[in-house]
């Protein structure tokens, strides 16, 4: 469940947040905003969708990673793909495809504290393993060598953030058309590490993972709130 359901939460509220956050700014900074605040974001969403469907083998027939809106293409990037309908490996790729964006910016994000802000890092890890456990959680190590560090991790995990977390329709659509062969595969595999290794410590790791990335969604969740209250006080006093 930690694995599956607590980051799909998240994900749904960052989607919805950050959809509200481009409305806002094509409302009172003009479509382009969107690219300006959040280009980095786009990015990495359209090339975890390229990556993932080369993985599965799909046929790639137009790639724009990004790109300024216009009148006839409202679009900031995209990825056009096709598959072989008999192929089961192609289908089951078309859940991957469609959530790849939430594992591309989520790696982009811890990518970017490894190196930037680690001691935090490392304190979210902390976390994760106590709360896999059922221990209380540490409080993070907070030190940071160089006050530029947390600035640039700041703009460039909001510019992740607002770009690339927000899941269009077609997004969850493709998700849905490999849905059902995703669950046959966790109800197989769960079957076969359960024979393999009966005293379930895959389950441990697995937990570890889960409760890791949902506490990394959870800052991207609040970090997006935040930001979004910050940019509602500036439109409030600056229109």
């Amino acid at each position: 469940m930690n694995l599956v359901i607590i980051p799909l939460a998240f994900t749904g509220a960052l989607s919805w947040l950050n959809r509200q956050t481009k409305k806002i700014l094509v409302t009172y900074y003009g479509p382009n905003s969107q690219v300006w605040l959040g280009g980095l974001g786009i990015m990495i969403h359209e090339a975890s969708h390229l990556i993932t469907a080369l993985i599965f083998r799909h046929q790639i027939d137009a790639v724009k990673l990004l790109q300024f809106p216009s009148a006839d293409q409202q679009t900031l990037g995209y990825v056009r793909h096709s598959w072989n309908q008999q192929s089961k490996y192609q289908q089951l790729g078309n859940f991957f495809i469609g959530l790849a964006p939430v594992v591309g910016c989520s790696l982009a994000l811890a990518g970017l504290g490894f190196w930037l802000v680690p001691n935090l890092m490392h304190g979210l890890m902390i976390w994760g393993i106590n709360l896999s456990s059922g221990q209380l959680a540490a409080s993070p190590d907070l030190r940071i060598d160089k006050w530029w560090h947390i600035l640039l991790f700041m703009i460039l995990a909001t510019n992740i953030s607002w770009g690339g977390f927000d899941l269009s329709p077609a997004d969850l659509q493709n998700t849905g058309a490999g849905a059902w062969l995703w669950g046959t595969v966790l109800v197989i595999g769960t079957l076969v590490l359960t024979l393999i290794s009966p005293q379930g410590i895959w389950l441990v790791w697995l937990n570890y993972l889960g409760w890791s990335w949902a506490i990394l969604l959870g800052f991207a969740l609040l970090l997006s709130l935040f930001l979004q209250l910050i940019l509602r006080i500036v439109i409030r006093f600056t229109k």
